[in-house]
């Protein structure tokens, strides 16, 4: 079920992205604006075979203190064999260097530290530092065909205090696989626990409940699926 959500198809993209923090006087601080390139070799009709499944290229324009860096990072097939490559160029040093803490709890910093990288797309990467259940099939509410909030609102019109504004926001009812990862004896994570929702048509991770050391809820992640009709993909 994980590789399925970490493999479904996707056209490659080239998408312009910000990122913000709320803060908790509701006011939304911009942490990152970037142009980020999506390939998948995996779905290349032109390829017979590949050792990659994902390409990522990311290359930021600001804040001000960000403008410049870049980011590069490859997730092959087989992670045990071919752990991810990736690469981050910072303008401050003027070269590019291997950057292989890039992956797991590190924080992501165009969240500034809020999320992990491996919060990214729910979740992403590596799954070796947890023991993997298939914990069955559930009905649950979830955010599906988001046209307004994909095509209509704005940043201001998104962002609230507290939470994303629910005028913007659509949810169904579907049937979703749940996953739950535990950490591994001897691995270390900030989370102890995940639960992943996958979506039953799309493959998508669509929501996830991350819980700390001490078995409390910590953070959740929510994706907004919208399909993209000409693609088509979700």
């Amino acid at each position: 079920a994980m590789w399925n959500h970490l493999q479904a198809f996707s056209p490659n993209t080239i998408d312009n992205t910000q990122a913000y923090t709320v803060e908790s006087n509701g006011r939304a601080v911009l942490t990152a604006d970037y142009t980020v390139n999506l390939e998948y070799p995996y779905w290349d009709t032109q390829k017979s075979s590949t050792d990659y499944f994902l390409y990522v290229m990311q290359k930021y324009s600001g804040p001000a203190r960000r403008s410049g860096e870049g980011l590069m990072v490859m997730d092959p097939m087989n992670f045990s064999e071919n752990p991810r490559k990736a690469w981050q160029y910072l303008p401050g040093q003027r070269r590019v260097k291997l950057a292989p803490d890039i992956s797991h709890d590190a924080p992501e910093p165009a969240t500034s530290g809020a999320t992990t990288f491996d919060d990214n797309m729910i979740f992403n990467g590596s799954m070796e530092r947890f023991n993997w259940k298939l914990v069955g099939k559930k009905e649950l509410y979830v955010p599906y065909n988001n046209y307004k909030m994909a095509y209509q609102a704005t940043t201001a019109d998104l962002l609230h205090k507290g939470h994303i504004n629910p005028d913007f926001v659509r949810w169904e009812l579907h049937r979703v696989w749940v996953v739950e990862a535990t950490i591994k004896p001897g691995k270390r994570h900030i989370y102890q626990k995940r639960v992943f929702y996958i979506d039953e048509d799309s493959w998508r991770a669509i929501v996830s409940d991350q819980y700390d050391a001490r078995g409390q809820l910590y953070r959740a992640g929510v994706a907004y699926m919208t399909p993209v009709l000409e693609y088509p993909a979700p």
